[in-house]
């Protein structure tokens, strides 16, 4: 089975640009956009959805205030966050 490593750093430099409040529907679908455009390169269309839906519910419940995820995430509270999403869908 392909190793998921997605970058997500990328994604949230794409999202400076975004409101100062909650998740907008446009953040949530650059976020799915991009782990969709990275994850299909490593597993099929089916499976990258399911996961990038998961990723983006989790990272929305985790960091309801989009401007706190931007000042605080922390690599393994993202790293933690997929592999709940890979567990979730099946994935090692």
């Amino acid at each position: 089975m392909k190793k998921l490593a997605f970058v997500v750093l990328p994604t949230f430099c794409l999202l400076l640009c975004s409101c100062a409040g909650g998740w907008t529907e446009d953040d949530k679908n650059k976020l799915r956009d991009d782990c969709l455009a990275q994850a299909r390169t490593q597993i099929s269309e089916e499976q990258s959805k399911k996961y990038c839906a998961c990723f983006v519910e989790q990272m929305v419940a985790k960091y309801p205030v989009f401007n706190d995820m931007m000042r605080g995430y922390q690599t393994d509270t993202i790293e933690a966050l997929k592999k709940h999403c890979r567990a979730e869908i099946g994935l090692p």
